[in-house]
């Protein structure tokens, strides 16, 4: 009986120390070129960034792609998105990390660290990427195949986004109003332009010619303003300044053909690179707190996120390129940046 009884003790013991084993996420299979990708900040200390998944042929959402495929959470305060060949690079700001996955599955493959807080990430060579920060004042240059940093490029303010135009790096600031310009070869800055206060967000048009989205300072009662700056020769001229009545703007993009551009300023606007216009919004706000903006040229589709009160799930709506409302769909906290499949 007591032989028994130590069979069924062990049996138990067994049972319990299977039944603790963290189970093994079953593969999920991601058609990438026909999807939108959602990055969720998610509350700031909440630890509760995501990734919202939609399938657009079947129009079937995954609330939590990352945490479904890997089995633990992406970290505190999804930041932006970049996918390179057959990677997705994940930049999670206040974890101070960048978590590649496959882009097949979304399985973690690397976790990028010895970053402070990171922002954006540009591809800038055949195995080089920058990273920007909030708070290291200085540009991270980070050995893709290794994921490991291997240098940095200092500078006086926090940087924001990048973009690689005609073999210079573009790269904006906050609380300053430079747009630096560094040498991806040299690793060093070349040149940097005076625009409006914090710009932030940029995007390059078909004619070679880099936009800026100045934010403004809302401390130092700066209102927001756009600028264009022609090439050749880095020449900034003012396009629009934002009146105190329009909240100030805080994200640009462009259309596939990069002749049209949309601006994310309470309301969203666009137009064309040749006549730039903020009369009348594409789509007007009515009451929504729009976070994200981005455009889906293989659908011609216009995607505009509402965090509504930044605690509950939010929602993306999608236009027609005409700002006629298409569809909509629940989306996690705090939605910050869309990417498309290609």
């Amino acid at each position: 009986m007591r032989r028994n009884a130590i069979l069924v003790l062990l049996l138990i013991l067994v049972i319990g120390l299977q039944s603790c084993k963290k189970p093994i996420p079953p593969p999920i299979e991601i058609t990438t070129s026909k999807a939108v990708f959602v990055l969720n900040e998610g509350n700031f200390m909440g630890g509760n960034a995501s990734v919202s998944y939609r399938d657009l042929e079947t129009g079937a959402v995954t609330a939590d792609l990352f945490q479904t495929a890997n089995g633990f959470y992406l970290g505190d305060v999804g930041q932006s998105m970049l996918k390179l060949e057959d990677k997705l690079f994940i930049v999670v700001n206040n974890s101070g990390k960048i978590e590649v996955v496959n882009a097949s599955d979304f399985k973690s493959v690397m976790t990028i660290q010895g970053l402070t807080s990171p922002r954006y990430m540009l591809k800038v060579g055949e195995n080089k990427a920058y990273v920007t920060d909030l708070y290291a004042k200085e540009i991270a240059i980070v050995q893709l195949s290794s994921g490991t940093k291997i240098g940095q490029i200092p500078l006086p303010y926090w940087t924001e986004e990048l973009v690689l135009l005609n073999g210079k790096v573009f790269v904006g600031t906050a609380e300053h109003n430079k747009v630096y310009v560094v040498d991806p070869t040299s690793d060093a800055v070349s040149d940097s332009i005076s625009v409006g206060n914090s710009p932030g967000s940029l995007c390059a048009d078909k004619e070679g010619n880099l936009w800026v989205l100045c934010y403004g300072s809302d401390l130092n009662l700066l209102n927001g303003s756009m600028y264009k700056i022609t090439q050749p020769g880095l020449v900034p001229s003012l396009v629009h300044a934002f009146p105190t009545s329009l909240a100030y703007g805080s994200m640009l993009t462009s259309n596939g053909q990069a002749d049209s551009l949309f601006v994310l300023a309470t309301d969203v606007y666009s137009f064309p690179i040749t006549q730039p216009s903020f009369s009348n919004p594409l789509v007007s706000r009515n009451g929504k707190n729009f976070t994200a903006l981005g455009y889906d040229s293989n659908s011609y589709r216009l995607y505009v996120a509402d965090s509504k009160d930044f605690n509950q799930k939010g929602e993306s709506f999608v236009y027609s390129g005409e700002g006629v409302l298409l569809d909509s769909f629940e989306v996690g906290v705090i939605p910050g940046m869309f990417l498309f499949g290609e």
